[in-house]
């Protein structure tokens, strides 16, 4: 049993913008030897302090993505710089397995891999990492063991990663024997490319979807480090430790465009949980998505920051759980199950940690970027000006309307936005307490509905049954409006005062 001074020594959480120059200092201290699995590196200071660990002759090993992942304007300096770790006896070994559809996304540089986790391990340590090794300066999460156990972990979990994804001296690699032996009739067709991948090289290392029979569906969430989706799907990973929070849930991601996840922290929320996410906030495919999504996450109180750093971290913190990684809250980090047989997602890496002191470090960290950052509804009304600019236009072509006008009505815009995504969550919630807590039923029926807007109209100010008729006339006109209010009297969901009616909010959410 560790002490608190154990742990101080044996692990450290850092969530900054000095991630690189803490995994170059590791890299200087190793003896024997360094593995590396990373999506991309790039970094001359950690290939110089490689160098310098292979003529203290350690050994050094790194896992990533084929030459043509890369930018075609590092292309030719970045290989330059690995092939002469190589002539000076380091091993690389390059994943090349891609996966889905590469024609869905205008964002991929050279070819679409699917390999894009991150962590390394020494003799004398074990780095899970959310940092691809380039020369971007950004904020990233860094958790560092020094402990013999998880340095042998993660030393055991890069061999497995390389006989998943990689081919070796002749042998292929893991990960279509998987998929032959996976009792899937189709599997054939799963190793077939897409039309549009032409070369032979890619074509032969190309998966449309995984058979879920060759992915684990673990539930017991433990200390360790994990391959993602073979030993957890990140999707259901993510949701269970989000809704298994008791007190708060704080999330750090580089992108954020899964409506999926949005429902979960809602979910969350209406938990009493504390939700917060730090993004980045861009996205070339999905900007009018990430409106919608963002106005949606802000109606239901889950607060959304956007450092003005740029952000890479990818991270949760619950009251029980730290989850440093490489997914990003998107389909293919996340996963997205195609039919009932198949999956299709990335291949990452998740590590967990459930120390508390480490998560109260953690916790800690995220408050120091969190408040710092830039409110969402700020960055909304940013986007939405140009919207502003077109309302105007309609009543004169040459109107014009200054910088601080424009920001103000795209205020305006995007708060009306949120009340409204809130107005419809709470008519949605006061018809579900209607029908499961007063009706007794399992199905929400059109007086429960009409019942539950009746409860929002009241919510803003109290009305007379005329002007609640009145409103509910727009909607329909077949209401009998006496038997709602009778509904709602007898349950004492509202009360009445004279000739007016008052929500009684502590009877609906006791």
């Amino acid at each position: 049993m560790y002490t608190l001074k154990d742990y101080v020594i044996l692990m450290e959480f850092t969530f900054d913008d000095t991630a690189l120059e803490r995994v170059a200092a590791e890299i200087e201290t190793a003896k024997e030897f360094i593995k590396i699995a990373v999506f991309q590196i790039h970094n001359e200071n950690i290939i110089d302090a490689l160098d310098t660990a292979l003529s203290r002759k350690v050994s050094v090993e790194i896992i990533t993505l084929p030459y043509d992942s890369i930018h075609p304007k590092l292309r030719e300096s970045v290989e330059r710089k690995l092939k002469d770790l190589e002539k000076n006896g380091a091993t690389l070994y390059f994943s090349k397995w891609g996966i889905g559809d590469p024609s869905r996304t205008t964002t991929a540089v050279g070819r679409w891999y699917s390999f894009h986790g991150k962590f390394i391990v020494t003799d004398k340590c074990a780095i899970a990492i959310s940092a691809n090794l380039t020369n971007q300066k950004e904020l990233d999460a860094v958790l560092v063991y020094t402990e013999k156990d998880k340095i042998k972990e993660f030393t055991d979990k890069f061999e497995e990663l390389k006989a998943l994804l990689v081919d070796t001296k002749g042998k292929e690699a893991g990960i279509r024997r998987m998929i032959e032996q996976s009792g899937y009739p189709g599997w054939r067709e799963l190793l077939e490319a897409p039309s549009a991948i032409t070369e032979e090289e890619v074509k032969a290392h190309w998966i449309k979807d995984y058979p879920v029979s060759i992915l684990k569906s673990n539930t017991n969430i433990t200390d360790g480090i994990y391959l993602t989706p073979f030993e957890f799907s990140a999707r259901k990973l993510y949701e269970k430790l989000i809704l298994d929070a008791s007190e708060f849930a704080y999330i750090s991601t580089e992108s954020f465009t899964d409506e999926n996840m949005i429902k979960v922290l809602i979910k969350a929320g209406f938990n009493r949980v504390d939700v917060r996410v730090l993004t980045g906030g861009t996205s070339q495919d999905f900007q009018t998505r990430i409106k919608e999504l963002y106005s949606e996450a802000a109606s239901r109180d889950v607060k959304i920051r956007i450092p003005d750093a740029n952000l890479h971290a990818k991270f949760i913190i619950t009251d029980k759980v730290l989850l440093v990684g490489s997914v990003n809250l998107n389909k293919m980090n996340l996963g997205i199950r195609k039919n009932k047989e198949l999956w299709r997602a990335n291949t990452e890496t998740v590590t967990i940690c459930t120390n508390n002191q480490i998560i109260q470090s953690a916790k800690d960290s995220y408050f120091k970027i969190f408040n710092q950052s830039k409110d969402v509804l700020e960055f909304l009304a940013e986007k939405e000006e140009s919207e502003t600019k077109s309302i105007f236009e309609v009543f004169k072509k040459d109107i014009r309307i200054n910088k601080d006008a424009r920001y103000m009505f795209a205020k305006i815009i995007i708060n009306n936005k949120v009340k409204s995504k809130r107005e419809l969550y709470d008519i949605a919630r006061y018809a579900y307490i209607i029908a499961s807590n007063f009706s007794n039923r399992n199905v929400i029926e059109i007086n429960d509905l009409i019942s539950a807007v009746v409860l929002n109209y009241l919510t803003e100010y109290m009305m007379t049954v005329s002007q609640i008729s009145d409103k509910i006339e727009e909607l329909s006109s077949n209401i009998k409006i006496s038997d709602i209010m009778s509904f709602l009297l007898n349950n004492s969901l509202i009360i009445k005062n004279g000739d007016f009616y008052k929500i009684n909010i502590d009877r609906l959410i006791r």
